[in-house]
């Protein structure tokens, strides 16, 4: 029997999902290739992930890292410090055209 996330739990699940989205839109990767890319099984899959519905799995988080250049603390603390510099521009200026 699986344990329900706790507030704090679901807040870092939405945080983590949003970071994905922010991240393939950075990128400029249509859902469909950047699910495929980690691996996914469906867009739905990354749709679940981006909504805070669902965790990415480990796999699908060292695909992301290997494929496009990110590292756990951004996906799981958001911290951009171990990013390219390029990269972290390109998700910063994501992260301002949302707020």
């Amino acid at each position: 029997m699986s344990k329900s996330l706790s507030p704090e739990g679901r807040k870092h699940r939405e945080e983590v999902g949003r970071r994905i989205k922010i991240t393939r839109e950075a990128l400029e990767q249509r859902p469909s290739e950047f699910a495929a890319r980690l691996g996914l099984s469906t867009q739905s899959a990354l749709w679940n992930i981006e909504k805070g519905v669902a965790y990415p799995s480990i796999d699908a988080i060292l695909r992301a890292c290997s494929e496009y250049g990110l590292t756990f603390d951004w996906v799981f603390r958001g911290q951009k410090s171990g990013l390219d510099q390029k990269t972290a521009a390109k998700i910063s200026a994501v992260e301002r055209s949302l707020n």
